[in-house]
């Protein structure tokens, strides 16, 4: 994942994701995508510049938390 980044997040997990969610400072989710086995790009480009917390979650309820920066 480039950080930071300015129009696009790539995702590579290693165990099959479930859903990724973007949450802006304030805990507020402002994206929030299903995610497809191995490689996901996220758009990015509606959102403010700023720091982000990038969390995605596996099948099993597992969730890995990444901070972003927008700019």
């Amino acid at each position: 994942m480039p950080n930071p980044a300015h129009d696009r997040v790539n995702l590579v997990c290693s165990a099959p994701p479930v859903r990724a969610r973007i949450r802006a400072a304030d805990g507020r989710i402002v994206l929030e995508q299903a995610l497809a086995p191995g490689y996901t790009t996220l758009d990015i480009g509606a959102l403010a510049a700023g720091s982000y917390v990038v969390e995605a979650t596996t099948a099993n309820g597992a969730v890995k938390a990444m901070r972003l920066v927008r700019q």
